[in-house]
């Protein structure tokens, strides 16, 4: 039944996710954590390691909450489940754009589609801060000092192995 359920919930984020992975993160945590297949302590753990592990962020996720409630059964069904909407819509999407991309209101409903991803990655980071960075209450403004590093560091063009060096060791001499 639980493999039944997580083949509907992925099957459901595949359909009515737009933007790839990054636009898919909000609803996973979403549903994730509301039907209490991972905590947001586990989530945000994900989200770091699919960013360091090859592969789509949303498909590594995935495949880890599946793993997370029904092992190796729940990893198959929920990766499947969230990649099978995908190869359908490109196939309907590519027969449609070739006939329409160069209208007026077909560049009107993609700008209004950006919009929409932007703020579906936004509502993610609200949830992710307070996880991340607030503890009974508090803030730790220690753990805040990475963030506002890697922000200046990607403002600057700064090379990303560095930003990833000196955060990970802040992180760990902050253990």
């Amino acid at each position: 039944m639980i493999l039944i359920k997580l083949m509907l919930d992925f099957l459901a984020i595949g359909f009515i996710s737009y933007g790839g992975g990054i636009g898919m993160i909000s609803y996973i945590q979403k549903v994730g954590v509301q039907k209490g297949w991972i905590t947001l302590d586990q989530f945000s753990d994900m989200i770091a390691l699919s960013q360091v592990t090859p592969g789509p962020i949303a498909i590594n996720i995935a495949t880890y909450s599946g793993y997370n409630v029904a092992g190796i059964p729940g990893a198959i069904v929920s990766t499947l489940a969230l990649v099978i909407p995908s190869f359908i819509l490109v196939f309907l999407v590519i027969k449609f754009f070739s006939k329409h991309m160069n209208t007026k209101w077909m560049e009107s409903i993609l700008d209004g589609l950006r919009v929409v991803v932007l703020a579906l990655i936004l509502s993610s980071l609200i949830p992710l801060f307070e996880a991340g960075f607030i503890v009974q209450g508090d803030i730790k403004w220690l753990s805040v000092l990475p963030l506002a590093y890697a922000t200046w560091a990607s403002l600057k063009k700064r090379n990303i192995l560095t930003v990833l060096a000196v955060t990970g060791l802040w992180g760990i001499f902050m253990m």
